[in-house]
């Protein structure tokens, strides 16, 4: 240990410091615990989460349950499942595990720095990482996030406190093989880690140099890697025996592409992901958005600085080491994928060790220690500054929070009302509509028209629009359309839960760049302010007043859906007309969903406006399948629809909003998609004044975008 003291690798917190480091721990634990249990702690996408962590729950209690690993991150679910099992489903339970673990990451980062550069820079790097907005604001959020960092923080904790470039000894056994188990833990914890996963070796290797001593070294680190993922592959196989659960590496392999998609771009057609590199100044907007820029811009000094310190610094290997934690990952982030800014919380706590070595340098310049005290000056001024922002940073709405926007909005909804609400995308804001005994539903990715009118019409009166669907909106691409220009009936106060991070991190399911995702939010922000709009469904959903068999027609929002009938019915289609327009053709505009099940049918058709209230006249009707469709001329009448033409189609004529037509002209009806004609008939004598009509075979559901005159 004398050696390490002396070739400056073993440094002491001096007593001096010792105010400093509690004022960090202080503002760090008020910045993650305050108020958590309280405000909206669910990530839109982590309803799997504490699904997957009730679900353990009650195995670690002696129950029986089934396994979700959605994201092959059973560390995390377990440590989300241990307090639920001790002190019930609360939100405390849920929050506070992630909070702690997010504070304990903060530490590895000061751990890092105090055996690279020393206590002051650890100091530093704790009062930086303290208030790192980014850093909380995960810290505060039911996610993987600070779990994974948490284990790799540890893993690089585990190896700078060996000693380099000596024999391999008992102490630094135990530390490397330490630092292998906790970087399987960190990959089991957040399957991100996948992105730094030989970046420890790496480490290792710089430390060592390259000799056989450096070799035996790694080989520990891997043993401990090994040995604790398949620690992790027995105790799943034990608690959770096939079929409940193929072990880690069953779920890590089902999920293999959504997480390397994830982790690194898109990975669909090749083991190695394509380069984003113009996306690498969309990782720095969005970091910019999230985290502390003050702090950003001293780290960006040394970054500046990194390949002049390589040549001529007296800490080389440990800013090759700093540059291992902090720039390769924005490198792989930057260059693989568009999600950087979600990606890089395996490594955004190292952000702060990094500005607190841009500030050591900014204060080691000759012009800065020439002048009387001027080291000290600057650094306790930038240290102050840094912190002081950051604090101020961590402290506004879409960080820290303090209401929770579910709870307010279930309130208003369900609770005085007493019905049920319709979500957006994922189970994750159920969570807070249970604990108010609230009932919910949720529209999927690709839901239509039908599926909201369905869902209302099983009891759900109120729709929720939640902040993802600003970025997800092109994914319900024409059930929004017919609701965007009418107005909300409520506005839930939603500050705490209109978050950056997220809408950043789904650039990479639109394909879309962050400049877009951005655009996104802003122009969500610009509409409702930071608030969840609620639609009443009952002033928007709708019995349809036209003629003929309106039984089963709907007017949602500005559209129209016809329902089908589950029991049977004496005719195969249903027509339903405006006789308030006539004219000699009608032409619709039909949504053909991509998500739903095949076949769906729709059709126009032509009303005889003298015929009352009857429909006698022609229709046009189409049967879509999974692999082709279908067009049927009807001839239509109170007592039959009598298919006169049936014309098999190719796909081409299917797109995801279809124009068919229907048009008399002579005593010679035709029909077709957009301007090409498909089927005709001749009809005999003249062509009257005609309604235009909608048709839907009884069996399946219509959804109509408009109807007109042709």
């Amino acid at each position: 240990m004398q050696s390490a003291r002396k070739s400056g690798e073993y440094h002491c917190f001096p007593a001096r410091y010792l105010a400093l480091i509690s004022v960090a721990i202080i503002l760090g634990s008020f910045l993650r615990l305050a108020w958590v249990a309280e405000q909206g702690f669910m990530e839109y996408d982590e309803g799997w989460l504490i699904d997957a962590a009730s679900s353990m729950s009650l195995r670690l209690k002696g129950g029986h349950d089934i396994y979700i690993d959605f994201k092959a991150s059973p560390v995390t679910i377990f440590l989300t499942a241990l307090p639920i099992a001790l002190f019930g489903q609360t939100a405390a339970s849920i929050m506070y595990p992630p909070a702690i673990l997010g504070m304990l990451g903060v530490i590895c980062g000061a751990l890092v720095a105090q055996r690279l550069y020393g206590p002051l820079t650890a100091v530093i790097t704790l009062l930086i990482g303290a208030v790192s907005p980014m850093q909380v604001l995960f810290s505060r959020t039911a996610a993987i996030d600070t779990p994974g960092f948490f284990f790799l923080g540890a893993s690089y904790v585990a190896i700078v406190w060996s000693i380099p470039r000596s024999k391999l000894s008992a102490r630094d056994t135990i530390l490397l093989f330490a630092s292998g188990g906790f970087l399987g833990l960190s990959l089991a914890a957040n399957y991100r880690a996948l992105s730094c996963l030989f970046l420890p070796a790496l480490v290792i290797i710089i430390r060592e140099g390259l000799h056989f001593l450096a070799l035996k070294k790694l080989f520990v680190h891997v043993v401990g890697f090994i040995t604790s993922l398949g620690l992790l592959e027995l105790a799943l196989r034990f608690a959770y025996p096939p079929p409940l659960s193929t072990g880690f590496w069953g779920a890590f392999k089902d999920q293999y592409y959504h997480i390397t998609s994830k982790t690194f771009g898109q990975t669909s057609s090749s083991f190695l992901p394509s380069l984003h590199i113009k996306d690498g100044l969309n990782l720095l907007l969005s970091v910019m958005d999230l985290d502390n820029v003050v702090a950003l811009a001293l780290a960006a000094i040394w970054v500046i600085l990194f390949p002049f310190l390589l040549w001529k610094g007296s800490r080389r290997v440990s800013d090759l080491q700093l540059g291992v934690l902090v720039v390769i990952p924005i490198i792989l982030f930057g260059m693989l994928t568009q999600t950087a800014a979600r990606g890089l919380t395996v490594t955004q706590p190292f952000f702060a060790l990094a500005a607190a070595r841009g500030i050591i340098l900014l204060a080691q310049l000759p012009l800065v220690r020439s002048m009387r005290m001027g080291s000290s000056i600057v650094i306790i001024a930038l240290t102050a500054v840094t912190t002081a922002f950051g604090f101020y940073r961590s402290v506004q709405a879409d960080v820290l929070g303090t209401r929770n926007a579910f709870d307010l909005a279930f309130k208003e909804t369900c609770v005085k009302h007493n019905t049920g609400v319709i979500l957006e995308l994922d189970r994750g804001p159920g969570f807070y509509a249970r604990r108010l005994n609230c009932k919910t539903s949720v529209l999927g990715m690709g839901a239509s028209l039908y599926s909201l009118a369905k869902t209302h019409l099983e009891g759900y009166r109120f729709w929720l629009i939640d902040g993802q669907f600003s970025a997800y909106r092109d994914r319900f691409r024409y059930m929004w359309p017919s609701f965007e220009k009418r107005q909300p009936d409520l506005f839930i106060p939603a500050e705490t839960y209109i978050r950056l991070d997220h809408f950043t991190s789904h650039a990479l399911w639109l394909g879309s760049t962050y400049a877009q995702e951005r655009q996104h939010y802003d122009d969500w922000i610009a509409k409702w302010g930071a608030r969840l709009p609620v639609f009443d469904l009952s002033k928007h959903i709708l019995p349809l007043e036209w003629n003929g068999g309106s039984d089963g027609w709907y007017r949602v929002g500005d559209a129209i859906v016809a329902m089908p009938f589950a029991a049977p019915a004496p005719y195969t289609y249903k027509v339903t007309w405006d006789s308030s327009r006539s004219g000699e053709g009608a032409q619709g505009r039909f949504i053909i969903p991509d998500y739903l099940e095949r076949p769906v049918s729709f059709g126009v058709g032509l009303c005889d406006s003298t015929s009352g209230s009857q429909c006698n006249g022609f229709g046009f009707a189409i049967v879509a399948t999974n692999t082709g469709l279908e067009a049927k001329l009807l001839k239509l009448h109170a007592s039959e629809k009598v298919e006169l033409v049936t014309i098999p189609m190719p796909k081409k004529y299917l797109n995801q909003a279809t124009h068919v037509w229907i048009r008399c002209d002579s005593g010679s009806i035709s029909a077709g998609f957009d301007e090409a004609s498909v089927a005709t008939y001749q009809a005999g004598g003249g062509c009257g004044s005609y309604n235009p009509a909608l048709i839907a075979r009884t069996d399946m559901p219509v959804e109509s975008l408009e109807l007109q005159l042709k």
